[in-house]
Order: structure tokens, then C-alpha cells, then sequence
């Protein structure tokens, strides 16, 4: 198996590979210089595995909620090289990215996911641990407003993002009972795991094929009237 991974939703541009059983990671913190780091992480990684992209089995893409110009940067790249090189794709949901990277850091098994969407909104999504240590989502991902944020229940949910920190008033009584740890960012070594599973429960797109979850469709309807 030899999947390429990718996460342009946050700050740091991610990509990673899996070779068999090796595995190689690119992370770089660049806000708004993704475009001019993608397509370098990508060849640098391909170069030290000693692979060509046509041997690729699949080609993974955190596809929101995140980052609009992120997300429409690692698309286009993504639908690119797929369809250039007869690649299936696959979608991760970007909160899920977070959900592992707190099992990863913290050993969590139960996430709330509540990253600042602007504009008084909030990416917000649940997650449990699975059998095969994958962070599974136990909701729909939503957009929310932070008054209508609800804690689920039961005591074990650890709280990721950084909503707690851009709405402090309007969370201050909202916190989980593990507490809260509001600067996880995720990693390459985050979406590999994500997309070997989706991978082997055959989540496969047609190569060219990527379908983005912006969920603040408002903005997308507005960028394409631009």
C-alpha cells in the first residue's frame, strides 16, 4: 500500500506518506504560504521514499472545515495529480485530524472538537476512540454559533481547539471535564492512520474527484459569484 496524504486546512502545511510498512512525514508552520510549500513537501517526501507519483495506490486530503484558501489550495492539487495519474482520492474530515492528534498527545479517547470558524461560528465535532485506535466521529461535524454549544454528556471528553480561548465569555461555563487544550494543531503522523483506514474500507473517490466540506456554505456561495 503507498497512500500520499495531505492537510492545508490549518496553519501548518502536513503531507505524509506510507510505503508498506515505512512511513515519512513533511509538517511546516507557514501561514498563508501553502501554494509555495505543497508541491516541494510533496516531491521531497516521493524523493526520499524513492517513489514516482504513478505508483501511487491512493492520494488522502483533509477536506474541511478549515482554512478556505487552505482548503482550495490542497483541492487543486489533490484533483491534479489524481486525475494526471489515474490516483483514487480520499476524503478526511479536518476535525478528525484533531481528534487524532489529541489521542496521540493525550491519549484521549473522547474529543469535543470546537475550532474558531470566525464571524462568531464554531467548527464543532465528536469523536471516540475505535478498536483500531482511529477516532471515529460519533456526530455530524456542524457549524455552530458558541451559545448553542453544548457539552455532551458523561465525563471523559477532552475539549480541542481554540473556540474556548476566541470566545471566553460565552464558553466560560462549557468546559470539559478533562479540561480543554486549545493548541493542538495536527501533524502529518496525524493523517496517515485516518487514511489507511479509509483506505481499507475502500472510501475511495474516481481520481480528479474531491468533494470540500467548507459547512459555512454562505462563504463559498459568496466566493463564487466573485
Amino acid at each position: 500500500m503507498k497512500l500520499l496524504a495531505i492537510n492545508t486546512s490549518t496553519a501548518v502545511c502536513s503531507t505524509a506518506l506510507q510505503v508498506d510498512e515505512r512511513s515519512y512525514v513533511r509538517d511546516e508552520l507557514q501561514p498563508q504560504q501553502h501554494t509555495q510549500v505543497l508541491l516541494a513537501q510533496i516531491n521531497a517526501l516521493l524523493e526520499q521514499a524513492g517513489l514516482i507519483l504513478s505508483a501511487l495506490d491512493g492520494i488522502a486530503l483533509a477536506i474541511g472545515p478549515g482554512s478556505f484558501t487552505g482548503l482550495r489550495i490542497g483541492a487543486s492539487v489533490v484533483q491534479a495529480l489524481s486525475f494526471a495519474h489515474n490516483i483514487p482520492t480520499i476524503g478526511i474530515s479536518s476535525l478528525a485530524l484533531f481528534a487524532q492528534a489529541a489521542f496521540r498527545l493525550y491519549s484521549a479517547d473522547k474529543a469535543i472538537i470546537a475550532i474558531d470558524a470566525r464571524m462568531e461560528g464554531i467548527y464543532h465535532g465528536l469523536y471516540e476512540l475505535s478498536d483500531n485506535k482511529i477516532m471515529l466521529n460519533a456526530d455530524d461535524d456542524r457549524l455552530l454559533s458558541p451559545q448553542h454549544f453544548q457539552l455532551p454528556q458523561g465525563q471523559d471528553w477532552l475539549g480541542v481547539g481554540d473556540a474556548w480561548m476566541a470566545y471566553p465569555e460565552l464558553m466560560a461555563e462549557k468546559y470539559p471535564a478533562r479540561g480543554v487544550e486549545a493548541g493542538i494543531l495536527p501533524e502529518g503522523q496525524d493523517l496517515l492512520p485516518l487514511a489507511i483506514a479509509r483506505y481499507g474500507q475502500h472510501y475511495l473517490n474516481q481520481p480528479g474527484e474531491i468533494s470540500l466540506n467548507y459547512l459555512r456554505q454562505e462563504v463559498v456561495k459568496k466566493s463564487q459569484k466573485q
